[in-house]
């Protein structure tokens, strides 16, 4: 880094009020110093789809599975012709991972394991069960669905992991992530970890 984008790069930061790491990308990309782009692979079936046994957000009292709409998104696929097959399997803190989630991973093209925040006082962390269904998925596709800010997690995702970040698990939230996933618009931010993907409106 030479002292000219050093420079740009102050400039920058200098004329924003920087409030997330949005912001600090697109500052980095307006000092030539942007996050690296990577195309989102599309996803391909049949996908096993690992989603926590959460409470709805406050405000719903719905007595479904908080994770069913991104399931029913991602089984319509881009048309009829490119529909998935998706198999919806939920995981609980106390019993973790199991031999039925292991045949599940063992059968499945594409994982998903979503994380719908920090785990609360005395239950095992979400992204602790992900890793151990990461090690799991020898010859499937792995993709962690962070339903919050990875700064917020403890441990952080696997090491060399996909990521797609989005800002919470609401209804509107999960379909928007389905359809993005579906079509590959996902933006790659730069990650020491893990490969770290956003929507590509955001």
């Amino acid at each position: 880094m030479d002292v000219d984008h050093v420079s740009t790069l102050f400039q920058a930061a200098n004329s924003a009020r920087l409030r997330s790491v949005e912001d600090l990308a697109k500052c980095l990309e307006a000092a030539n110093l942007g996050t690296e782009s990577s195309q989102f692979t599309p996803l391909s079936g049949p996908v096993l789809l690992l989603t926590p046994v959460v409470q709805h957000l406050e405000g719903n009292t719905r007595s479904t599975d908080p994770f069913e709409p991104l399931g029913q998104r991602l089984s319509k696929g881009l048309s009829k012709e490119q529909a998935l097959t998706v198999n919806h399997v939920p995981y609980i803190h106390l019993a973790g991972i199991t031999d039925v989630h292991a045949q599940h991973i063992e059968k499945a093209t594409s994982v998903i394991f979503c994380v719908s925040g920090p785990s609360a006082s005395g239950q095992a962390s979400q992204t602790h069960l992900a890793r151990k269904a990461y090690d799991l998925a020898k010859n499937a596709r792995f993709i962690i669905l962070l339903c919050c800010r990875p700064s917020l997690l403890s441990p952080p995702p696997p090491s060399g992991s996909t990521v797609v970040e989005i800002d919470d698990y609401s209804g509107k939230c999960l379909e928007k992530a389905a359809g993005d996933m579906l079509s590959g618009n996902l933006r790659r931010f730069e990650s020491s970890l893990y490969n770290l993907y956003r929507g590509g409106g955001g």
